[in-house]
């Protein structure tokens, strides 16, 4: 799955990441998130994380067994971010973070897309921006489902808005 392609609008000498939530609504909380996190040379990578209400944590057991491949590229302006997920290792995941992945294939959601500065010493991301702007999260208006054998299962997401918190 190609994740996200972004523009980076972030300083140079900055962390920063992307993330795109997998919400039952169009608030961040109580989500999967799959996200690509950039050190201030732009070398990055891919993980699965976790919002539980204002905090985030990365699912490391689950990045690794889970996430097949990625690419994290910041790359003329852009960052780049492609993981090939193996939905079918989330049973080999510890039970303490595979309680926190629903089964993606199993409902619709709204997703969610933010992107934002991480320390560059340490690759911790910094809470994005609770005000409209660059960043500040977006949704999409309508819900995605993921289907393997759906005849529309590639999705591309032209219209997202961001909504005041």
């Amino acid at each position: 799955m190609k994740l996200v392609t972004a523009k980076d609008v972030l300083l140079v000498e900055a962390g920063r990441y992307l993330a795109v939530g997998f919400s039952n609504d169009s608030m961040m909380g109580n989500d999967t998130v799959f996200e690509c996190v950039f050190d201030q040379n732009g070398i990055g990578a891919a993980y699965i994380s976790h919002n539980e209400a204002t905090y985030n944590f990365q699912l490391l057991n689950a990045s690794q067994e889970m996430i097949a491949r990625s690419s994290a590229d910041l790359e003329d302006g852009w960052m780049k971010c492609e993981i090939d997920l193996n939905l079918l290792s989330k049973e080999k995941v510890d039970e303490q973070e595979r309680n926190l992945i629903p089964e993606l294939q199993d409902d619709e959601w709204t997703l969610l897309f933010v992107r934002g500065l991480a320390i560059p010493e340490t690759g911790e991301k910094v809470m994005h921006s609770l005000t409209p702007g660059e960043l500040f999260p977006w949704s999409t208006g309508e819900k995605v489902r993921f289907c393997e054998k759906c005849p529309d299962k590639f999705k591309t997401v032209i219209k997202m808005q961001q909504q005041q918190i």
